[in-house]
């Protein structure tokens, strides 16, 4: 019996280990965050491979919302971002850091239409892991390419822009439609039936949404291997070649 009991231990050890090929979420005392680190193992889309601080946070949520209101969740670049009061190891300050608000009315409304509080809450999890891969691996040449995508007027220099339109429903800024997109493809969900789970807003996407956010998920995953499989160029053979010759 007790041998049996070390092999389930060490059965779930292996389960919820963080891959090298992919994030490694921490607390803000850099302690490996295992409860949550499941959610990494059944996101079907590559990840960030460096370590995420994820915090669970009412008041954080409410004081970088800059609008009176539930809010689900935010991304920073950098843990130093949530300013200096926030409690959190040193070695934590230059990762980037997730914050979800659990007690969001937004969770009882996707509940409300039959869906589980704790998939509610890794949902809005793989929207902000899009932001953390939007920072940490996509490129302004792939921005570019899902701009081309979607059809969407602008340029990549106003991909950040609107954040102000977002928190208060009015507009969909191109980086949270790219969060938006990673979550839907993270969940391997049926793409035309994925609701964006805002706590007032369901859109449902046409059959032409769904293409292009195949297409995207496509330059996700080709960003994430010239990121971290970048092709090895030979170094050119000495043999017969002198100093200064150039083949």
């Amino acid at each position: 019996m007790k041998r049996l009991v070390s092999i389930v231990v060490l059965v779930l050890a292996l389960f919820v280990t963080p891959l090298a090929s992919a994030a490694t979420l921490v607390t803000a005392w850099g302690k490996p965050d295992v409860q949550h680190q499941v959610w990494i193992a059944q996101d079907k889309l590559p990840s960030y491979r460096g370590k995420v601080v994820l915090v669970f946070s009412h008041y954080l949520s409410q004081k970088f919302s800059g609008y009176n209101g539930p809010v689900l969740a935010f991304t920073v670049g950098h843990v130093s971002d949530l300013g200096p009061t926030f409690p959190a190891a040193k070695s934590v300050q230059n990762y980037p850091a997730i914050v979800i608000d659990p007690t969001a009315s937004a969770y009882t409304f996707v509940y409300s239409l039959g869906y589980d509080y704790k998939w509610a809450l890794r949902d809005t999890f793989y929207h902000e892991l899009g932001h953390v891969t939007d920072i940490k691996v996509m490129t302004d040449a792939q921005r570019n390419h899902i701009l081309h995508i979607w059809g969407r007027p602008g340029k990549v220099d106003t991909w950040w822009d609107g954040e102000d339109a977002w928190v208060n429903h009015q507009a969909f800024p191109d980086c949270e439609l790219f969060a938006e997109n990673y979550r839907v493809g993270a969940e391997g969900l049926s793409l035309n039936l994925a609701p964006y789970l805002r706590d007032d807003m369901l859109v449902w996407r046409t059959d032409n949404e769904q293409w292009k956010e195949n297409q995207v998920v496509h330059v996700i995953d080709s960003a994430f291997h010239a990121k971290y499989h970048p092709p090895k160029h030979k170094k050119p053979s000495s043999h017969g070649v002198s100093s200064g010759e150039v083949s």
